[in-house]
This record gives C-alpha cells, structure tokens and sequence, in this order.
C-alpha cells in the first residue's frame, strides 16, 4: 500500500508530491523528487514536519510516522540560525528546517517573557511586533 506525502524541498518553492510504497527506501524517495525535476544530493537530509532531528531511515521499510498527508522536508543544514529582535533585546535560537512561523513566534514570546496579551495586541498590529530574521 503506497501512502501519498509532500515533500518541501530546500531551494524550490512548491511541495512535491510523491507516493510512497510500503518498502520505500530513502534512495526512493530522492529518485522521485529526481522524478519531479528537482535536482538533489546525497547531502540532502530528510526530516518530517516540524522535528528538530532527521528521519532515521533503515532499509527498505518506510519509517511508520510517515503515514498519508505527511510533510517532509529534504534540506542540506540540520538547523536554520534565527534571530529575534524585541525592543532592545535580541536572541538567537536554531531551528530544524520545517519550523513553521508560529514556532519561532511562540519561542520568542516565551523567551521575551511576553504576557499572552502582548503577542495577541502584536499580532493585531496594535503593539511593535517581533521581528525574525533568517
């Protein structure tokens, strides 16, 4: 049974969307981005959704997590370096490839120590907002 996944891939900026069969291999899953028109390496590491670690991917069976619908992301770093500016605060945090906005949104309000009301007004365009940057 083949399970239908999205794979982001660092550089492009569509998902790709492969069908995996139960007995995928990595070597698979980097032909059928190959497949799509999308040129990758043996340095590109895949990771599913937002995990701060890669797949470990052994053999001819895919990894049970990766069920129907998932996202995956192929990128060449094992983190992303982000920099939050807040007032006269700055702060730096590492991120896997497939953090989303509102991740690193919800970092910073953390670390900044913001009550929940502040990041809501932030967002609402009524507070100076955080700014990120990659």
């Amino acid at each position: 049974m083949s399970h239908t996944v999205f794979i982001a891939v660092q550089g492009h900026d569509h998902l790709v969307e492969v069908d995996l069969p139960e007995n995928a291999s990595i070597e698979i899953v980097h032909a059928t981005v190959k497949a799509a028109g999308i040129e990758i390496d043996e340095e590109f590491i895949l990771f599913h959704d937002e995990d701060d670690e890669p797949i470990e991917w052994s053999g001819h069976k895919r990894p049970h997590r990766i069920e129907h619908g998932s996202k995956l992301h192929l990128a060449r770093c094992r983190k992303i370096d982000v920099t939050i500016h807040y007032l006269e605060h700055t702060k730096h945090h590492r991120f896997a490839p497939g953090a989303r906005v509102r991740r690193v949104k919800a970092w910073a309000v953390e670390h900044f120590k913001l009550a929940p009301n502040r990041h809501a007004a932030a967002q609402a365009g009524q507070a100076r907002p955080l700014r990120a940057v990659l």
